[in-house]
């Protein structure tokens, strides 16, 4: 399941970006799908996905785009996640039936 590691790695980097992107300028596209793409993809896959020294594995694909994170807490904004609150309907409603309420 290396192609489902390599999903993984690029959405927590598109996250990361973004997050930079965010602060730097105030504003940026909402990264809703992404975090509901994780959230079904690790709940169908993640037993089959090795996660082992995963760290590594997305610090490289992040080195790419000169993006970095040190904690877990990275990945979760508050003000990234305010602004997917504010667009999970918008973003993801047209896309996906029975869509959960919330983030």
């Amino acid at each position: 399941m290396e192609l489902v590691r390599r999903l993984v790695a690029e959405k927590l980097r598109a996250i990361l970006q973004y997050v930079e992107k965010l602060q730097e300028r105030g504003w940026s596209r909402s990264r809703a799908r992404d975090y509901y793409d994780l959230w079904r993809v690790l709940g169908a896959y993640k037993e089959q996905v090795d996660l082992s020294d995963f760290a590594s594995f997305l610090r490289e694909k992040c080195a790419i785009r000169n993006v970095t994170f040190q904690v877990p807490d990275d990945f979760f904004d508050e003000t990234m996640l305010a602004y997917i609150e504010k667009t999970w309907n918008q973003w993801l409603g047209p896309l996906v039936p029975g869509l959960p309420s919330r983030p």
